[in-house]
């Protein structure tokens, strides 16, 4: 019967190390989604920016969820330098909605950036942002 105990011990170690990491991962997607931040726009023409955001130490990367759309919108995120001139863009994203899409991965902290999105002129949309 010990050899069996053992045997249940061992595994039972086993097993809870396997669920920590994932518990791990998920934690650390709440604490980056958790302090995401919300805008609504109006789109006036078919390519509009918005912003500035900086990334903080939650999340690693720059992250953005639809909330309210009607047409299918792109997206991408462009990091500037202090001033607002460009350093450079992601490659543009057909956005899902509803559901995350990570726009560009690893940004360092305080990293500025802006938005830009493609709709249809007129468009009004709601998202969320987390960097």
């Amino acid at each position: 019967m010990r050899k069996w105990a053992k045997i249940a011990l061992v595994a039972a170690m086993a097993l809870g190390g396997m669920s920590g990491p994932s518990a791990g991962v998920s934690s650390a997607a709440t604490s980056c989604y958790g302090g995401a931040r919300s805008a609504t726009i109006g789109l006036r023409y078919g390519n509009n920016a918005v912003g500035p955001y900086y990334t903080t130490n939650r999340c690693r990367d720059i992250n953005l969820r639809l909330t309210y759309v009607r047409y299918q919108t792109d997206a991408r995120s462009c990091l500037e330098r202090a001033n607002g001139s460009t350093i450079g863009c992601s490659a543009w994203k057909r956005m899902p909605y509803p559901g995350w899409t990570t726009l560009l991965s690893p940004v360092p902290d305080n990293t500025r950036f802006r938005l830009e999105f493609r709709t249809q002129p007129g468009e009004v949309i709601s998202y969320l942002v987390a960097s």
